[in-house]
């Protein structure tokens, strides 16, 4: 299994097609964790709510497959760094990981 740790908001932009895929076949295919809300999230509030953000994806690939995401974002929330899942904390519902 390798994990890729995605960073930058191009590499984030590139994983759409391959992102909705897995989502399509897991078994929490919800609204909130499509590509492009999930983008549109981070474009207007990732990087305004959550003053200094940073992305944080980490992609699961088996045998160059994609087979799991967590699409996670770095922050300082209550005074201390945290992970948190991106759409957090009060616009989407049902947050979480993406895997088949």
């Amino acid at each position: 299994m390798k994990f890729t740790l995605i960073n930058t908001l191009e590499n984030f932009t590139t994983l759409a097609p391959a992102w909705n895929a897995l989502l399509d076949e897991s078994i929490r295919n919800l609204p909130f964790l499509r590509h492009e809300y999930l983008l549109s999230w981070w474009n207007t509030l990732g990087g305004g709510e959550w003053e200094k953000g940073e992305l944080a994806i980490i992609t699961a690939h088996r045998d160059e497959e994609l087979v799991g995401i967590a699409p996670l974002f770095l922050t300082a929330h209550e005074e201390r760094q945290t992970l948190l899942f991106l759409g957090s904390i009060e616009i989407s519902d049902f947050l979480d990981f993406i895997v088949r």
